[in-house]
């Protein structure tokens, strides 16, 4: 039978305590799983919002229909920091 060892020591991850208790850890998950939607909703929203555009109005801004979704990925990195 396993047994539970509360004593691991977990890998050095910026910004992230050494040993965290559950709470801590949970906290952590949490905030990267709200980011992770954040930045999916800017990628979808970008990319929505682009491909309304007609083609002229793409050339006018200076992009091609085939940037589009390299366009809002960079929208979302950038929407993370």
């Amino acid at each position: 039978m396993a047994t539970y060892n509360s004593t691991h020591d977990y890998p050095a991850i910026s910004g992230y305590p050494e040993n965290p208790d559950a709470r801590q850890w949970l906290a952590h998950q949490l905030g990267r799983l709200s980011a992770w939607a954040e930045r999916r909703r800017l990628y979808h929203s970008t990319v929505a919002e682009l491909m309304m555009l007609s083609e002229r109005e793409l050339a006018d801004i200076g992009i091609g229909r085939g940037q589009i979704r390299e366009i809002a990925l960079d929208a979302a990195r950038a929407g993370q920091r």
